[in-house]
C-alpha cells in the first residue's frame, strides 16, 4: 500500500499522515506511531550532525524544534551538551567571556562549574594584563581560585600602594614648589 511505501522510502511525515488516514485498519495506528518516531529520530540525528559540525546555534535550534513538535521528547541533556561543547570550543579559542557565560548557563552539567571558574580566571588574567585590576579582582573572585586570587590581589594592592606613593610624592613636590613660589613672592 502507499503508506507502507512512504515508510520504506523514509518519508516519515507523509507516511504518518497516510497511516492516520487509514483509520483503524489493521496496524495503521502502530505504523503511524512508528513513522512519527522515525521522523523524530531523523530530526535528532540531523541535529546531532550539526553539533558534530560545530554548528552550535543551528543544533540548538534543531533540538528545540523537536521539543516543540514532540513535547514528550526531553532534549534538556542534548541542549546542555550542545552548550557545553560550544563553551569548550569558545574557551579553546580564548573567547573567555563567551565561554564563561555558556558554562554559567549549565553549571550543574558535567564539569561546567570548574570550566566556568577557569574561564573567569583566564578572563581575569586578560584584565590584569590590561591594568584593570578591579575587574580582574572581581573575576578572580568569581573564579574562586583562592591561591591565585590572593597572589593577584596582593600584586594589585602593591601596585595601588605604589601609585599612591607616586601621587604623594607628586603632591609633596607640588607643595614644595608652591612654598618656594610663595616665599619668593613674599
Amino acid at each position: 500500500n502507499e503508506a507502507q511505501k512512504l515508510l520504506v522510502d523514509a518519508k516519515y511525515e507523509e507516511a504518518a499522515t497516510a497511516f492516520d488516514a487509514l483509520g483503524n485498519y489493521k496496524d495503521s495506528d502502530e505504523k503511524a506511531d512508528e513513522s512519527r518516531n522515525l521522523l523524530v529520530q531523523e530530526k535528532l540525528n540531523e541535529a546531532d550532525k550539526l553539533l558534530e559540525g560545530k554548528k552550535y546555534v543551528e543544533a540548538l535550534d534543531a533540538y528545540v524544534t523537536v521539543s516543540k513538535e514532540v513535547p514528550q521528547v526531553n532534549v534538556d541533556d542534548l541542549l546542555a551538551e550542545t552548550n557545553y561543547r560550544w563553551a569548550i570550543d569558545k574557551k579553546k579559542k580564548k573567547s573567555y567571556y563567551d565561554a564563561a557565560k555558556l558554562f554559567e548557563s549549565i553549571m550543574s552539567y558535567k564539569d561546567s562549574a570548574s570550566f566556568y571558574c577557569s574561564s573567569c580566571q583566564n578572563l581575569g588574567d586578560e584584565y590584569l594584563s590590561l591594568g584593570d585590576y578591579d575587574t580582574a579582582l572581581k573575576l578572580y573572585g568569581l573564579a574562586k581560585a583562592d591561591a591565585l586570587v590572593y597572589q593577584n590581589a596582593y600584586e594589585w594592592f602593591e601596585k595601588r600602594v605604589a601609585l599612591a606613593e607616586k601621587a604623594c610624592d607628586s603632591i609633596e613636590g607640588l607643595t614644595s614648589n608652591l612654598i618656594v613660589v610663595l616665599r619668593s613672592d613674599g
